[in-house]
C-alpha cells in the first residue's frame, strides 16, 4: 500500500499561474497549502502569510489516480484541508507509484521515470541484438560447413565421372626394360 503524499507525481495547481508544482513537505503532511510553501509568481497581498490559498487541491501528475474526484472543495473554493490531508494520506493500491524526491518536480519525477523506462528498453533490445546475433553466427557457422561438405560430395562426384569417362593409363611394354636393369641376384654360397 501506498500514499500520494509519499509520490513523486504528486502536484498541486499553482494559484495564479496553474503550472502543476510539487506540494511541499507540509503540504504533503497536512494536506495545508500556504502562502510560506507554494511559490508566489504576482500579487497575493489577500493572503496574509500561512493562510490557506484558493484551489490548490492536490492532483496526480499523470492521472493514475483522480484525487480531485475523492477532494471535496468548499462553497467558496477554499480547499478543505481536513479532506485534503486525508485523501494524501490514504493507503492505496497504485500501480504508478514512484518514491518522492524532495527538491524535484512532478515534471520531473516523470521525465526521470520516462529516462529510466527508456534505458530499460535500451538495455532489452540490446540483449535481443546480441542474442539475434549469436544465433545468426551459428546458422551462418552451419551453413559454412554445410556448403563444404557439399563441396566435397560434389568434388568427389566430378572426379569419379571423370575417371570413368577416361581410359586408364597405358603401361609401357614390357620389351622396353632392359636385362641389365635387373637387380642381380645373389650369389650363392660355396
Amino acid at each position: 500500500m501506498v500514499k500520494c503524499a509519499e509520490c513523486g507525481f504528486l502536484g498541486v495547481r499553482h494559484p495564479l499561474t496553474q503550472t502543476l508544482i510539487g506540494p511541499s513537505e507540509h503540504q504533503r503532511q497536512t494536506g495545508v497549502p500556504t502562502t510560506d510553501s507554494i511559490p508566489i509568481v504576482g500579487r497575493m497581498d489577500e493572503y496574509a502569510p500561512g493562510e490557506a490559498i484558493p484551489d490548490t487541491r492536490p492532483v496526480c501528475a499523470i492521472g493514475a489516480i483522480q484525487i480531485g474526484n475523492e477532494h471535496c472543495g468548499g462553497n467558496d473554493n477554499r480547499v478543505k484541508c481536513h479532506s485534503a490531508q486525508a485523501v494524501m494520506q490514504k493507503d492505496r493500491t497504485c500501480g504508478e507509484f514512484t518514491k518522492w524526491i524532495p527538491g524535484l518536480s512532478p515534471k520531473e519525477h516523470i521525465d526521470m521515470l520516462t529516462a529510466q523506462t527508456d534505458r530499460l528498453w535500451q538495455e532489452r533490445q540490446t540483449e535481443r541484438d546480441r542474442q539475434w546475433r549469436k544465433e545468426d553466427n551459428r546458422r551462418m557457422a552451419w551453413w559454412g560447413v554445410a556448403g563444404t561438405v557439399l563441396g566435397i560430395v560434389l568434388t568427389t562426384f566430378a572426379q569419379t565421372l571423370t575417371n570413368r569417362s577416361s581410359p586408364p593409363p597405358s603401361l609401357p611394354p614390357q620389351s622396353t626394360i632392359q636385362q641389365s636393369d635387373a637387380p642381380a641376384a645373389p650369389a650363392e654360397p660355396a
